[in-house]
């Protein structure tokens, strides 16, 4: 019962995946419909600040868990995010900087604290399958965004309008009804957030007091470590290294898709259904990745090593042909999009899975916050800069950045 409730835990996780078509709406929203009471600030830093929170929430699972149980810990995960979630619904209304405080600060901390704790259960209960373990942990809010996915677009538009005003680079709905919904749908995924957690706390139990705490392999070369690191000597390694850039780029190239393939695609394919459908099957190729790679890593069939090379070199190519693909064709943009997806999927996977088998488990929450201090850094870099990017240089290049980034990782990756 417990593997199954940490599933649950991560249910937040989902936010990620499906705020790239909750976005068009709420974009649309702020500028259309409320404008310009409530536009005080940019929305882009709603999922920047709730990437950039997922690392003070993983240090903050350490501490929780350590002083009061990882039951408590996931307690107080599920009731921050979820307030945060929940009350947004309010502040869509009034503020973008409350909403991205709210629905991205304050979310995104819950989030981070809630996954961590997951990924300590399984560390506890999984024994030698950790890496298949955290593969789904990770992949069942990807699932859920599927059916997430589907009531947003179902809910808000379900006569499947296209966006009619175009302002600058962007285009954005007009109609009334349309953007009236926008709350209410956000409302809807907080309480399917909350009695998701609800459930996941109730089946999750103490773990055996005995952890086992044999793993061995290393993330960037073939020495074994003995025994489990202790955060500074974890900085100091080459494995550290290796997984902070590997963040660093797929975190860029998510943040991007995550906000803009709806919005960009929208310029080109005039179907929010068929997008919609888009944003609904991304979930079920990145599931498939993360468990594919889980799988092959458990086995010793890829390193850790190996797969971020072959992620980084996929995610550079993918970036590099972004803004030509949906000129082409609506299916060629849906094969595009899916395997950026299932690129970016694997960011969790590899970090996860590279942090236990590179610094050991004993002090898995500080590295593994650590590792994803490049989250934050990503976050918060590209919050103030891909808007002025895009207003200057337009779509091209903008994506063309993303490739760019991936490729210096890759390089620094295969040289250290």
């Amino acid at each position: 019962a417990t593997l199954i409730g940490v599933h649950l835990l991560a249910a937040p996780s989902s936010f990620m995946w499906n705020y790239g078509n909750l976005s068009a709406y709420m974009e649309s929203y702020f500028h259309m419909y409320c404008y310009p009471g409530c536009v005080d600030g940019d929305s882009q830093w709603i999922l920047n600040l709730y990437a950039a929170s997922f690392c003070p929430g993983l240090c903050l699972s350490g501490p929780i868990s350590k002083y009061l149980g990882m039951r408590w810990s996931g307690i107080a995960a599920m009731v921050i995010c979820n307030a945060g979630l929940i009350s947004s619904a309010w502040s869509v209304k009034v503020s973008v900087i409350g909403t991205s405080l709210l629905m991205g600060l304050l979310n995104g901390l819950g989030m981070g604290t809630s996954l961590c704790t997951s990924f300590m259960y399984v560390n506890a209960w999984a024994g030698k399958h950790k890496g298949f373990f955290v593969a789904t942990v990770t992949s069942a809010p990807t699932i859920l965004s599927i059916l997430q996915n589907q009531i947003i677009t179902l809910y808000v538009n379900p006569k499947n309008l296209k966006p009619d005003t175009a302002l600058g680079p962007k285009t954005y709905f007009s109609e009334r009804a349309l953007l009236e919904r926008v709350p209410n749908v956000i409302f809807i995924l907080g309480l399917m957030t909350l009695v998701l957690q609800v459930l996941g706390n109730i089946m999750v139990s103490r773990p055996p007091s005995e952890i086992q705490k044999d793993i061995e392999i290393d993330v960037a070369s073939t020495e074994q470590l003995p025994r489990s690191l202790k955060p500074m000597e974890a900085l100091k390694t080459g494995s550290f290294k290796t997984l902070w850039l590997f963040v660093v780029a797929l975190m860029y190239g998510l943040i991007l898709k995550n906000n803009y393939y709806k919005q960009f695609g929208l310029l080109y394919i005039k179907n929010d259904r068929f997008l919609t459908l888009v944003g609904s099957l991304i979930p079920v190729t990145a599931s498939i990745a993360r468990i594919l790679f889980g799988s092959l890593i458990d086995r010793e069939i890829l390193s850790i090593k190996t797969c971020v090379v072959i992620t980084l070199s996929a995610n550079s190519l993918f970036c590099d042909f972004w803004w030509f693909v949906p000129q082409l064709d609506g299916i060629a943009y849906l094969f595009l999009i899916l395997s950026m997806a299932s690129t970016h999927s694997v960011t969790y996977t590899l970090a996860a899975t590279g942090t236990l088998q590179a610094f050991g488990p004993d002090h898995f929450a500080t590295n593994f916050a650590m590792v994803y201090t490049a989250a934050t850094v990503v976050a918060i870099v590209t919050a103030l800069t891909v808007n002025p990017l895009l207003q200057a240089l337009g779509w091209f290049w903008l994506f063309a950045s993303c490739g760019i980034v991936s490729t210096i990782a890759l390089f620094c990756t295969v040289v250290m």
